[in-house]
Parts: C-alpha cells; structure tokens; sequence
C-alpha cells in the first residue's frame, strides 16, 4: 500500500474528514462486517494480535482518521485489556477534541507513566496495520498513525539514552530514527 508517497502522506486535520471523501471496503466476511459497524457507531475499534513466535503482542485503532482526522495509534508489549484500554481512552479525548501528535509526550496515557507519540514510518503498514489498510485502501495517500511508546521500570522511554534493552524487545521501533 501507499509505496512512493512518502513525502506527502499527512494531510492536515483541518481537511475534510476522511470519511467524506473516501469509500469503504466491501466486506467479505462477518468480522469485517462488526469492524465496520464498530467504526460506524463507536467512530473507531481496536484490533488486537497477540505475541506469537514473530514478535510481541500489540494493539491497533481503526477508524480515527476516518471519523476524526487524527491519526491511528498502535501499541505494543501489553496485555488486551491495557491496550484496549488505553486506545479507547485515547480515543474518547479525540472525540471530545484533543489531539496527539509526533513526539508529544503524555503522562495520561497509562497511569502517571510519561509515553510519547512517535508517527509510524509507512514502509511498516503492511506488516502491522492489515485491518487499518483494508480500512483506508481507497485514499490515494497513506493514513497517519502514531505509536504510543511506554517506559522502562526506570521511566526511560525507548527513544531516550539508558532505555533497558530488554524493553525495546517487546517495542520494535516503527517511526523514523
């Protein structure tokens, strides 16, 4: 998806909403047709993968930028019940008006922990965000989405010098060093 457009793939929040010029999939079977209905009456749902012998476990949104123009969020290294918690959370403040960008930091995110928002480098989609492109396969330029990155025990993020390595194991660095 999106290969070559990396340099204009953020449109600014203040565009028409996506879902005004963009056509949804078609479903195929019945879990698409939930995603869709999810999107339609929450504004927005999470899809979860869990760990598997390819990496760790993590959690996507699907539907912010459809219905609100802000990007999606993915999260990684956490059980079903945070992650979920923590987009819908997240979710909520955008519906009330809030918005998340690159590099922000946030202590709201999960407890009194600092995470930040780091954007997603497209050439990560395919591999991570199935349900998202599905979702959004008809825009002639890539959705934005951000990754929500946690702390060690010591409260370093992974961006910042001293981070444990054991922590970037269950936090593959998806945005643009």
């Amino acid at each position: 998806y999106f290969a070559g457009k990396l340099s204009s793939w953020y449109l600014p929040l203040n565009l028409t909403l996506a879902k005004n010029y963009m056509k949804l999939p078609n479903p195929e079977n019945e879990f698409d047709n939930n995603i869709l209905k999810h999107i339609n009456n929450k504004s927005w749902g999470v899809i979860y993968i869990p760990e598997d012998d390819e990496g760790p476990a993590y959690g996507f949104s699907v539907g912010l930028y459809h219905n609100f123009n802000h990007p999606e969020f993915i999260i990684f290294g956490l059980s079903q019940e945070i992650t979920q918690t923590i987009i819908n959370n997240l979710g909520s403040e955008i519906a009330q008006g809030r918005k998340f960008s690159n590099l922000q930091k946030s202590e709201k995110v999960l407890q009194a922990l600092t995470c930040q928002f780091a954007m997603v480098e497209v050439e990560h989609y395919e591999e991570y965000l199935g349900y998202a492109n599905w979702l959004y396969e008809s825009l002639s330029n890539p959705y934005p989405c951000l990754q929500i990155l946690w702390p060690d025990k010591n409260g370093i993020l992974p961006t910042e010098e001293g981070c444990d390595e054991k922590l970037l194991s269950y936090q593959p660095m998806l945005h643009k060093k």
